[in-house]
């Protein structure tokens, strides 16, 4: 990899795209063309069409990386004015077949079973047209608007379709098929359906394997000719499809890696872990590694369910939108130890119920990232209340958690997570939670509005804290922190002597990164940034997000304006991704 990949590697990826689409279209003519004729001898041109032709040679394999595939129009406009995602036929045009790793095929259902994608396909450059180290194919399937020509469905065409996608891409090995299909009429899905579920097949059985398929909103309801072989599974709330979507995971062939379920069936997640008559029902589970569970309703937990003592003995992520799971451990019994990441989205009553039932008090000692969103709209204030949930994260895990990323929705009590974090001197609870969050190396904070001195504090708790994010909610503009005169810009100096006393002030923290949000007062945010530069000095990069011009140019102004400010803003990451 040379130089200028490697620098484009730590750019954002629509950025590189863009980047690289445009280097990949570039032709000496247009060089010669955009530079003025007058004091541009023809060496300095040369030279100029030299590191332009290195440039595309750099930017093409990754232009070229992921080739896309669509007959929605709307889509072809998106992708390529924001995702900068390469087609097929410029693709072709550049010679560039050979840099492609990855497929995207954006497809209406209706445009392949009346003919219409499979007759393009056969059509220049398509037909000439070979991608030899594709391995990975996206699938993404809509309906699409229903064809007013006289053309029929015909198996033949999802036939045709299929033998086609493994003509253009003869050595791709895994699929990924997203069904994103809704019908408007039961006759329309007896008539449309049954093409979906074929296709679906004949990728399956042409191809090595299936291993990720997604089904949202289609009806699935065929029996597979053959047990399938796949990796990952996503649910999403199917219309008399739940028979077919249990059964496809049990004659399944392979343990699943992954599993994503949204549903309003409130027992779904039980009856995935019922016994088989043959007792092989668990080895479905046997590698799972990611279960992802979103159910709109409490589930009502009967006696009947009764798996084994470990259904899931490799779990190592949960992501979970209810805590009912753990009122009633059939699903999780034996299988707490091993996992390393939780994600939980909670309303305040669920964690009371959790607390006064003492479910997950030191349950995951093993959790490395934890994740919590707590949902507090409408909830009277309480200081009590307050507490309890700032101290919740530290109940919840051990001394193993590394990542913490808590989002309290309008939480207003950022004096009770100052409190949480900070070393405890009496109770031997309180000493085990300190323990916990002594060793965080990430922090995320979401909707906790902070002031300057704050933040230091945060970072003052957290010795061996790396990184830190603070979202455009958590951030207070106070209006003191703004360098007026002489005697505030003191003030801050003495401040910064004061945290350089501190030999364990942030002694590991190299980064912040801070969003700003459409309504962020940005001139406060840079006079918020560059202090906090000044104020931790073993902090290599400050970086902002979003909105990130307007953020610029006041940190310019305010760096002219003010020479205390203009001695530390090298520091800051000062650049704008959005272009």
């Amino acid at each position: 990899m040379d130089p200028t990949q490697q620098t484009l590697q730590n750019l954002p990826k629509h950025l590189v795209q863009k980047i690289a689409c445009k280097a990949t279209n570039w032709t000496p003519p247009d060089i010669y063309a955009s530079l003025p004729c007058i004091g541009n001898p023809i060496w300095k041109m040369q030279k100029y069409v030299s590191i332009c032709r290195s440039w595309r040679y750099s930017c093409m394999p990754l232009y070229c990386q992921d080739v896309s595939l669509t007959m929605d129009y709307k889509m072809q406009n998106i992708e390529q004015n924001h995702y900068w995602l390469a087609t097929i036929p410029g693709i072709s045009s550049c010679h560039g077949e050979q840099y492609s790793r990855y497929a995207h095929l954006q497809v209406p259902l209706i445009s392949i079973i009346n003919g219409k994608l499979p007759e393009a396909m056969q059509s220049a450059p398509y037909n000439s047209s070979v991608f030899p180290h594709v391995t990975v194919i996206w699938l993404k399937l809509s309906k699409g608007a229903k064809s007013q020509s006289s053309d029929l469905p015909s198996k033949d065409n999802v036939l045709l379709f299929v033998q086609l996608v493994r003509r253009i891409f003869p050595n791709a090995q895994i699929c990924s098929i997203t069904s994103s299909i809704v019908f408007d009429s039961l006759d329309e899905e007896n008539e449309v359906g049954p093409y979906a579920t074929l296709l679906f097949h004949e990728l399956m059985r042409s191809m090595s394997g299936i291993k990720y398929f997604a089904a949202s909103s289609h009806s699935f309801n065929t029996s597979l000719p053959q047990p399938a072989t796949l990796s990952s599974i996503t649910y999403f709330e199917c219309p008399n499809s739940l028979r077919y979507f249990i059964e496809l995971i049990r004659s399944n062939h392979r343990s699943l890696q992954s599993l994503y379920l949204e549903t309003t069936s409130t027992d779904l997640p039980y009856r995935l872990v019922q016994p088989t008559n043959d007792g092989s029902g668990d080895l479905q589970y046997s590698q799972l590694n990611i279960l992802s569970l979103e159910c709109s309703e409490p589930a009502q937990v009967s006696a009947k369910y009764a798996p084994s003592s470990a259904v899931f003995p490799q779990l190592r992520q949960l992501i979970l939108h209810q805590p009912y799971p753990f009122t009633n451990d059939a699903l999780f019994r034996g299988n707490l130890k091993s996992l390393q990441q939780l994600s939980m989205h909670l309303q305040v009553q669920d964690i009371l119920l959790l607390l006064r039932l003492g479910i997950l008090t030191k349950q995951f000692t093993n959790v490395e990232h934890l994740q919590l969103q707590v949902f507090m709209r409408d909830y009277p204030f309480d200081k009590q209340m307050g507490s309890l949930i700032a101290h919740f994260p530290w109940q919840i895990a051990g001394s193993n958690l590394q990542s913490l990323s808590v989002q309290f929705d309008t939480f207003c009590y950022k004096d009770a997570l100052l409190s949480a974090l900070q070393q405890p001197s009496y109770s031997s609870i309180e000493r085990q939670d300190f323990l916990c969050h002594q060793s965080l190396e990430f922090l995320r904070l979401n909707a906790v509005p902070l002031q300057i001195h704050q933040v230091l504090q945060v970072i003052e708790y957290l010795p061996r804290l790396v990184q830190l994010n603070i979202d455009p909610e958590s951030i207070d503009f106070d209006k003191d922190i703004r360098l007026q005169d002489t005697v505030s810009s003191s003030q801050l100096l003495k401040l910064q002597k004061a945290t350089q006393k501190q030999p364990h002030f942030a002694s590991r923290l190299r980064k912040i990164v801070f969003g700003l949000g459409a309504f962020t007062d940005m001139l406060g945010a840079a006079h918020f940034a560059i202090q906090l530069v000044i104020l931790c000095p073993r902090v290599e990069r400050i970086c902002w997000i979003n909105y990130s011009v307007f953020f610029i140019d006041n940190c310019k102004q305010l760096a002219d304006e003010h020479p205390l400010y203009k001695q530390f803003s090298s520091r800051l990451c000062l650049v704008d991704w959005n272009k």
